[in-house]
């Protein structure tokens, strides 16, 4: 039974961290996203 709880610590883990670089990911395309757009405008005026 203590092997099943390890495993089960060790999966929810692994998602934790995805989950974690998912969000990282995000934020970087989004703080790309949103600098591409300044320049735009910038070279607009």
């Amino acid at each position: 039974m203590g092997n099943e709880i390890e495993i089960y610590n060790k999966i929810a883990t692994l998602i934790e961290c995805a989950l974690a670089r998912v969000a990282t990911t995000i934020n970087l395309a989004m703080v790309y996203t949103y600098y591409e757009i300044g320049k735009y405008i910038f070279e607009e005026e």
